[in-house]
């Protein structure tokens, strides 16, 4: 089993704060807590010096400030959509969902444009699994022509595959690509929706699309690397080496970049390249020292050449650096322990495994 990385960029994170100072509101410059605080001082019913307040305590980790700051506004002012954004994450940040929730139905209620809080509240209940209430809040999203019409399709899209409903998760994909105005995460999501269905032609295909579009960076690289791990599963390894090495040129932060050195690494290892996928895979290692699925690919294919004592020494080495997937790890010591003929050693380790949930461990042992 090659381990491998499904990346479904879900739009946007919703839950991230929306920080950006909003339209209308000039006084961008401002950080300075001293100095925004003798503005408001002076301009105490200017709602917008208020939010530049609650930034510069957000910046200053101030949470508790912020909070007062941000329910003031939405007394003050309550047609006003940032506060209610920010005061959910917030809120969600700290565990505590239904305040979240609370705070979100009262942006929907006092706030016209509210597409973004409709959207928030969405993911809220989809990350606490209340996928009917989630499909609610997305659909109340749809609607005006904007972007925000192409991510709630997505983001239903999603909830429908969390389902278990993958013709109407296709169909909202689809919906979201050709929406007026397109959210490119779309692409990523119905390119993943393809791999996951061993659709590798179709999402090579849709990839080339987004490729041909005026699509950002951060994008560009998802989509050359979903069309890397497509090609690699239709052994096009020479193809796949290439996108992947145009990914990782467009890599903005570690573990994406990480990601796709070791996907670099398993192209490799399909050319027969085995030095060049090695040193892959320690590069992704050294970028992310936590990332478990390539200390479990280095290992794997040091097993895979029989030198055994090396993949363990790599595996130890996990166990020591990183803080979960463990059971992953625990897995791949078992099936070069069973490799080497050490059937007591490998039951020990997938017993390991399969007690941190590792359900192809939990498969092994019943059958032994």
């Amino acid at each position: 089993m090659k381990k491998t990385i499904l990346v479904a960029l879900l739009s946007s994170s919703f839950l991230s704060p929306a920080f950006a100072t909003p339209s209308g509101i000039t006084k961008d410059n401002y950080t300075d807590i001293k100095k925004l605080s003798e503005e408001v001082k002076n301009n105490p019913n200017d709602t917008g010096l208020l939010y530049l307040l609650a930034n510069a305590y957000h910046k200053n980790n101030n949470t508790n400030e912020e909070i007062k700051i941000y329910n003031k506004i939405t007394t003050m002012n309550p047609s006003f959509q940032y506060p209610y954004l920010n005061l959910g994450v917030i809120y969600a940040d700290q565990g505590k969902t239904q305040q979240a929730i609370n705070i979100y139905k009262q942006g929907i209620k006092n706030s016209k444009e509210n597409k973004d809080i409709y959207l928030n509240l969405g993911t809220l209940y989809n990350q606490n699994k209340q996928y009917d209430n989630a499909l609610s809040a997305y659909k109340a999203a749809v609607g005006g022509g904007g972007i925000s019409d192409s991510t709630a399709y997505t983001m239903i899209g999603h909830t429908y595959e969390e389902l278990g409903k993958k013709p109407e998760a296709e169909e909202s994909y689809n919906k979201a690509i050709n929406s007026e105005k397109v959210d490119y995460s779309s692409y990523i999501n119905l390119g993943t929706f393809y791999y996951k269905n061993h659709r590798y032609d179709e999402a090579i295909k849709l990839y080339n699309k987004g490729l041909s579009l005026p699509v950002k960076d951060y994008h560009k690289e998802m989509m050359y690397s979903g069309l890397a791990r497509n090609l690699t599963k239709l052994k096009k390894y020479d193809e796949a080496v290439n996108n992947l090495n145009s990914a990782i040129d467009l890599s903005k932060n570690n573990l994406r970049k990480s990601i796709n050195y070791m996907s670099l690494g398993n192209a490799y290892e399909g050319q027969g390249k085995n030095d060049d996928a090695a040193k892959a895979f320690e590069t992704s290692i050294k970028i992310s020292p936590k990332f478990s699925d390539s200390y479990y690919n280095l290992g794997e294919l040091y097993a895979n050449n029989k030198q055994y004592d090396k993949a363990f020494e790599v595996y130890n080495t996990a166990l020591n650096n990183i803080d979960s997937n463990k059971d992953l790890i625990y897995y791949g010591m078992a099936k070069t322990n069973e490799k080497k003929g050490d059937l007591i050693q490998a039951k020990s380790n997938y017993k390991k495994s399969c007690d941190l949930s590792n359900s192809a461990s939990c498969d092994w042992l019943k059958k032994h």
